[in-house]
């Protein structure tokens, strides 16, 4: 027996519902039949999945912000209004001002967490 992928998908996420392990045996045994490459590709899967699971649940680090809420805040919430009041004032024509040494001449867009500028990196 050699099952399409949709077949495949299928038996996969059957066996995957399954919480007990012989519950998940036995319905293999059902599924796949005599087709021992398609068992061994499905406990595959499951092995992964199982694994992927287990991924989220603890993180790699200890995470603590460093930077107190709202002292750096690019977007006034009540307003929606941006704030560049990170960036250094600068005296060239065209520059709504500094980071560092980059001169920041336009916001190119803002996200969820962000701005992204665009540079003139001096030459």
């Amino acid at each position: 027996m050699s099952a399409n992928p949709m077949d495949k998908e299928q038996i996969f996420n059957s066996a995957a519902d399954l919480a007990d392990d012989s519950q998940r045996a036995a319905y293999l045994d059902q599924a796949c039949g005599n087709d021992d490459k398609l068992r061994v590709e499905i406990e595959e899967l499951l092995r992964h999945d199982i694994d992927a699971g287990k991924f989220l649940e603890q993180p790699t680090i200890d995470f603590s912000p460093t930077i107190a809420i709202g002292e750096f805040d690019t977007v006034n919430e009540s307003s929606g209004e941006v704030s560049l009041a990170f960036l250094e004032p600068s005296d060239k024509a065209g520059c709504v001002g500094t980071m560092e040494h980059y001169e920041v001449i336009e916001l190119v867009g803002r996200g969820g967490i962000g701005l992204c500028c665009g540079p003139l990196i001096p030459s």
